[in-house]
């Protein structure tokens, strides 16, 4: 008895154990919402446990939740439209059972949405402060469900510390616009936005009034729904074209109480051969005769009136005779007009195109200061249309004084009348070469000139004659060839070389030949100018330790030191009667032009400026000294660094600009004799 009793005992313990779970006690819930009625929320629920993390569900879906502990839970389902709700309680408690998975039902209603309807076009007034802006405007929108966009068109001006700004604009993007009840929020622009927020009032919406912010601007605006179309003005109402000619029209569309409004324009043209539109209002004519060109606008319309003409032609032929030309020749005008004037050479012919009929005046403008028009300028022609008629001047050129300079603007020798006016340029080149450093020849007729057109890097002496043609290579050695200075009987050139290994001044035959070096020292010795007798040659030398003005024999003999300054002296050009040598100087801080007398005794300084003024030459009569004024300097926003010719007279006085190129790259002026 006692061992049955024991085995009972051992058996039920075994059973208890048996029934008890090994593991933690979990379960699963699975969560179904059942969605009914109408515009259901396109994206869905969130649904959460015990205030936890939120989930996503679709309107008719499952989500499962695993892993749950057992006992009891709460389960909650946001995120409904504001047109739906959910029956019965929520949250929900649920009871989770050991390895089960409890289901739980949401059933929700939705309600049908009345649609707040605001497609269509909108004429619209805003007012902002900071600053003050008055604007009006048409605003057009597409609404798809509850969010819409579209286009803004406004004239408007706003006040500022400037003064008054125009804040017309014309086809901005509206975007991000959204639809919530009785109110709607949207943006305008393509960033920076403006932002803008109204109610709407109306059955159906026929208002719209709110706030707007623009940067650090706000304000207020209202709209209404478009009103109808007044006036429509075309500008210009009248035009008159030549045949192939284009214009553009403008329209400005008005509602009843005169404010602008926009809305799609249609053109049209009652006689296409004449004239026709396009979509923007571009008129293109034809043929001769006249137009009407009508802009429609929401069952309204304004016209203008195009007439076409036949245009004339004005053959213009120019005679001149005479000496110093007009290099670059002329050019001819209608009515003054640079639209439709023509170059014309000194002989030539050139046709004026698109004359409009009636009375006109043809000039013929650009005439250097030498040259004159004999006969009437401008000539007045009658033009009746589809005719072609002769205009004849004849110009007379007499002798001026010329200057001859290098110009880096279209790099090239030029030449102008000695008042700066008419600058030519004379050389012509494919290559982009280096010009500089022109040299007249005593009687006129030639110009030697440096330059690096036959080789980058190799600067060679050329002369050619004094319009430019006729260039001749005088030179031909890898090192460099330069400043070329001819005797007073045209048989040679000085020229400084760095031939033999350093500059040297040489002097060679007019055609290059027989070239002699003259100076022979390790020092730098260059810038020949020969004395207008022919007998000595003054020039610039390092010889003693600094630049220095130093005077030979012209067979290089007899080298006399005749400046004497710790600063630089450069640049000596003789006088036209040998008396006295002009010369560049640092000597009193910046160059400045200085002339002596040709033994170096009598220094005078003729600039005074706290520019760099260089290469001084004299004018013939040696009334006057041109030369080279270069200006640099900076200020907070930008450097400069300018070149010009100037002249003065012998004395250092009557100081003045030329003209030249007027680029402000101007250098080495050299008087014709």
């Amino acid at each position: 008895m006692r061992i049955g009793a024991v085995a009972v005992l051992v058996l039920g313990s075994m059973a208890v154990a048996c029934s008890e779970p090994s593991g933690p006690r979990i379960g699963d819930v699975r969560v179904t919402v059942v969605t009914a009625g109408a515009d259901l929320d396109p994206d869905g629920y969130t649904v959460a446990l015990d205030g936890g993390a939120g989930m996503a569900v679709a309107v008719n879906g499952s989500r499962t939740i695993s892993g749950l502990s057992t006992g009891r839970h709460s389960a909650l389902l946001t995120g409904l439209a504001p047109n739906c709700t959910v029956a019965g309680t929520n949250p929900r408690d649920i009871e989770v059972g050991t390895n089960e998975t409890t289901q739980v039902s949401f059933t929700v209603n939705c309600a049908a949405i009345v649609r707040v309807d605001i497609a269509g076009i909108w004429d619209w007034t805003e007012q902002y402060v900071n600053p003050v802006c008055h604007d009006t405007g048409t605003y057009v929108f597409t609404q798809s469900g509850t969010t819409f966009a579209g286009r803004s068109d406004q004239v408007g001006i706003c006040q500022t510390s400037d003064g008054t700004r125009d804040n017309t604009t014309s086809g901005d993007r509206v975007s991000a616009g959204q639809v919530a009840g009785s109110t709607i929020t949207f943006q305008v622009g393509n960033g920076p936005f403006c932002f803008y927020t109204a109610t709407i009032t109306g059955a159906p919406p026929d208002h719209l009034s709110g706030t707007t912010t623009c940067g650090a601007s706000t304000g207020t605006w209202e709209a209404v729904r478009g009103q109808p179309v007044a006036a429509v003005a075309v500008t210009p109402l009248q035009d008159t074209l030549l045949e192939g000619a284009t214009v553009q029209l403008a329209v400005q569309l008005r509602d009843a109480a005169g404010h602008r409004v926009f809305r799609t324009i249609a053109w049209a043209s009652d006689q296409p051969g004449v004239a026709i539109v396009s979509d923007s209002g571009k008129v293109t004519t034809g043929s001769a005769g006249t137009a009407t060109i009508t802009a429609t606008a929401a069952g309204a319309s304004g016209s203008a009136h195009v007439i076409v003409q036949r245009a004339g032609v004005a053959r213009v032929t120019v005679a001149t005779s005479g000496v110093d030309v007009d290099l670059d020749g002329y050019r001819a005008y209608v009515d003054g007009r640079w639209d439709g004037s023509q170059p014309v050479g000194i002989n030539g012919t050139v046709k004026l195109t698109r004359i409009v009929p009636g009375s006109r005046s043809i000039v013929l403008g650009q005439v250097a200061s030498n040259c004159t028009v004999s006969g009437p300028n401008p000539v007045t022609i009658s033009v009746m249309g589809g005719d072609t008629i002769p205009v004849t001047f004849d110009v007379a050129c007499v002798r001026t004084q010329r200057i001859a300079f290098t110009s880096s603007y279209y790099d090239g020798i030029y030449v102008m009348n000695a008042d700066g006016q008419s600058a030519a340029r004379l050389t012509s080149n494919s290559a982009s070469a280096s010009y500089g450093q022109a040299a007249w020849s005593p009687d006129g007729t030639r110009i030697a000139f440096k330059s690096e057109r036959d080789g980058i890097g190799n600067a060679e002496i050329y002369v050619m004659s004094a319009d430019g043609s006729g260039v001749s290579r005088l030179t031909n050695n890898p090192a460099f060839d330069g400043r070329p200075a001819w005797s007073p009987d045209g048989t040679k050139l000085a020229f400084q070389s760095g031939r033999d290994g350093n500059i040297e001044v040489y002097v060679m035959n007019a055609d290059g030949s027989g070239v002699v070096r003259l100076t022979d020292n390790p020092a730098f010795d260059g810038e020949p100018a020969w004395s207008p007798d022919g007998t000595k040659i003054a020039f610039q030398s390092e010889r003693d330790g600094q630049d220095e003005i130093y005077v030979m024999n012209a067979d290089g003999s007899g080298v006399t030191r005749i400046t004497n300054n710790q600063a630089a002296d450069a640049d000596p050009a003789w006088s036209p009667d040998g008396l006295r040598i002009a010369f560049s100087s640092m000597r009193d801080g910046n160059p400045q032009i200085y002339v002596m007398n040709a033994d170096g005794s009598g220094v005078t300084r003729l600039s005074n400026n706290y520019d760099s003024d260089w290469h001084p030459a004299w004018s013939s009569d040696g009334s006057k000294i041109a030369f080279t004024k270069n200006v640099f300097g900076c200020d907070d926003y930008d450097c400069w660094d300018f070149t010009s010719i100037y002249v003065m007279n012998a004395d250092g006085s009557a100081m003045m600009q030329l003209l030249g190129t007027s680029t402000g790259l101007d250098i080495d002026p050299t008087w014709r004799p």
